[in-house]
């Protein structure tokens, strides 16, 4: 199989602290979309109505299956707490 794009949705959330260890930004929701616009307008009505994430990530990513392979995502949109990939 080719090498194909994927457009996601990713949200995050605030695992509480506990026993020492400092409050940490998790990943709450991985949903996959048809398209870069729909990605991005998902991504703003989350952020916008959304009580339930603190941040929200639209992006693509280059994936082959086969190999196992995923190339680094290219983001659209980053809202709210997300964490920092270096970008």
């Amino acid at each position: 199989m080719a090498e194909e794009t994927r457009f996601i949705v990713q949200t995050y959330g605030w695992k509480a602290a506990s026993g020492g260890t400092p409050a940490q930004l998790v990943i709450t929701e991985t949903k996959e979309v048809p398209s870069e616009a729909d990605a991005v307008r998902r991504a703003e009505r989350i952020h916008d109505k959304s009580t339930d994430h603190v941040g929200v990530d639209a992006y693509r990513v280059t994936v082959d299956d086969e190999a196992g392979e995923y190339g680094d995502p290219v983001f659209f949109a980053r809202l709210g707490d997300v964490p920092d990939f270096g970008d």
